[in-house]
């Protein structure tokens, strides 16, 4: 699959309203139909299957981007039917063994990815020259009702923005997961809402 291109291109929206360019985010995260990764000059990510644990656990610190999670709910959702002695522990465990897989793999080189530990909970952020489907989907259906009744084309020209985005399920490879449900729903709908 190919970047999301096309009509959306330089002077975009990112969220809370700034004006940027798409282009000149290196890393652009897919979510919506699949999931990846692509970097401008190394084009997409080959998410390599031994690290089936550490990429789950990144994919509920980016549906939760910028939330502080305590470790003891990450462990209940991401893995319910295992017991842990000591969650913290566990958890921190995995945590380093993603920051280091971050931190060497020469994709990620100058991806400022930090996993922050504040106040007793988890949390994912990164700067704002990343691109994260979802949020430009978000951003352009919040444009799209401001305007839609003093200017429908402009509107219009928004919800097709925000269609261009939506390939499908979010996290479609996470089907059964109790975690993505609610996200997925909630993308679908606003994809629904945007089509009629």
């Amino acid at each position: 699959m190919g970047l999301v291109t096309g009509s959306v291109t330089g002077g975009e929206i990112m969220p809370e309203g700034r004006i940027y360019d798409i282009n000149t985010c290196r890393l652009k995260f897919f979510t919506l139909g699949r999931f990846e990764i692509y970097k401008e000059d190394k084009g997409f990510y080959n998410i390599p299957g031994r690290s089936r644990k550490l990429w789950y656990l990144f994919k509920y610190l980016l549906l939760n981007k910028g939330k502080g999670i305590p470790p003891e709910t990450i462990l209940e959702n991401l893995y319910p039917d295992e017991d842990y002695e000591n969650p913290k522990n566990t958890l921190q465990n995995i945590v380093y063994r993603l920051r280091k897989m971050l931190s060497q793999e020469d994709f990620f080189s100058d991806f400022s990815c930090n996993i922050v530990f504040n106040n007793g909970c988890y949390s994912l952020s990164f700067n704002d020259d990343v691109f994260l489907d979802t949020d430009f989907f978000e951003e352009y259906i919040h444009r799209a009702e401001s305007v839609k009744n003093k200017e429908p084309d402009e509107a219009a020209e928004y919800y097709e923005k925000a269609m261009e985005l939506y390939r499908g399920d979010y996290f479609p490879e996470l089907l059964y997961e109790d975690w993505v449900i609610p996200k997925r729903n909630y993308y679908r709908r606003l994809f629904i809402e945007s089509v009629l």
